[in-house]
């Protein structure tokens, strides 16, 4: 019995954990039936053959720009019919938001009256 391997949903990292890319091109999307609300999203293009594909950017307010580097990893986003992939916040030109709870997916940093001394 010869072993099959389960194919990968996100093609494009090619195995690795994250990927940098440089931002082409921004849209403003609307989500499929039951939700609401605009869903902002970027161009990026990366790899020697400048592959282009939709990554999807969390949280509020972003001040990326055409041709800024970011970071970005797999994970859907299940409104969003084919965006396989999301923008890093916090690394590279993407800026952090600012939050108090669920800091890590959003790459805010520890307020200073939380650290410890």
């Amino acid at each position: 019995m010869a072993l099959t391997f389960q194919q990968r949903k996100t093609k494009l990292l090619n195995h690795c954990p994250q990927r940098e890319g440089r931002c082409v091109k921004f849209v403003i999307l609307s989500p499929k039936k039951p939700n609401s609300g605009n869903k902002k999203a970027v161009q990026l293009s990366f790899g020697p053959r400048f592959q282009r594909f939709f990554c999807y950017i969390p949280g509020e307010q972003h001040t990326l720009k055409e041709h800024a580097i970011v970071l970005w990893r797999g994970g859907r986003i299940r409104d969003l019919p084919g965006m396989k992939y999301r923008v890093i916040r916090g690394v590279r030109d993407a800026t952090p938001v600012a939050r108090k709870t669920k800091r890590s997916k959003y790459g805010a940093k520890k307020p200073k009256q939380f650290k410890k001394k």
